[in-house]
């Protein structure tokens, strides 16, 4: 063992301390202990006795055991008891070491969750003002910008600044729409009707209960044809289709 005397001398004490043994008898560098009697126990305690002896690197532990017992049963109880009470100056010897150890490693372990977490921290510091400064960019450019005024000129693009070319979509051919007549006023109709010439209905009627009405003549039935047709559209209010009737039969 690498500790000195008072060291290892503290470890048997708390080694029986451990085991629950009893303390019989402690000098600077031997100390006695005995196991403690069980009411239900038929064996005879084991006593040990550890002597510390001072060594040039250390201190070295000296073991003996004994009791009044006899047989190999007994003997082997002994060695035993011994053994375990080696093993726990042992460890007792060692815990304090450990227990550094363990407070060393999880300090660590604590510092370095404190690093990364102040890495976390400056690194979103450092993100959060780089985007800071990159929204103050822009605001600083489209306030410096001049207003351009708005160019009402039909002129082509200088070779400098080309205007891009506009995507060249398809036109759709409609449909042809259908050959509409000629407007043509109310006046400019009743010129027209006025001066051709017209038959009387007397002329192409005949009275009787029997005689059928003979055909009206092929232009006035044009005439008559126009005449609904403006109506229809719209371009002949109802007393003008009416009067432009009236005045067409001569009525």
């Amino acid at each position: 063992m690498t500790e000195p005397p008072d060291v290892v001398m503290l470890a048997c004490q708390r080694a029986a301390v451990s085991l629950k043994w009893k303390v019989v008898a402690q000098e600077r560098t031997r100390i006695v202990v005995r196991e403690t009697q069980q009411a239900e126990q038929l064996q005879i305690p084991v006593q040990v006795e550890a002597k510390i002896l001072p060594l040039s690197e250390g201190s070295g532990v000296e073991i003996a055991a004994s009791n009044v017992g006899f047989g190999s049963a007994q003997n082997q109880r002994v060695q035993a008891q011994a053994a375990a009470f080696l093993k726990k100056v042992r460890y007792e010897i060692d815990r304090p070491n450990m227990e550094r150890r363990q407070h060393e490693m999880e300090a660590e372990r604590l510092a370095q969750i404190q690093r990364e977490r102040e890495a976390d921290e400056r690194a979103s510091i450092e993100e959060a003002a780089q985007r800071a400064a990159a929204r103050a960019s822009i605001m600083q450019q489209l306030h410096s910008a001049p207003a351009e005024a708005p160019v009402h000129s039909t002129a082509t693009a200088t070779e400098e600044h080309p205007e891009p070319a506009a995507p060249v979509v398809p036109a759709e051919t409609p449909a042809a729409p259908a050959p509409e007549a000629p407007a043509e006023t109310f006046d400019s109709l009743l010129e027209h009707v006025s001066a051709a010439p017209r038959q009387s209905p007397s002329s192409y009627a005949t009275l009787g209960k029997d005689t059928q009405a003979a055909a009206p003549p092929t232009d006035l039935v044009a005439d008559l044809e126009r005449l609904s047709n403006l109506h229809k559209i719209g371009a002949l209010t109802e007393d003008e289709f009416r009067m432009a009737k009236r005045k067409l039969l001569r009525l």
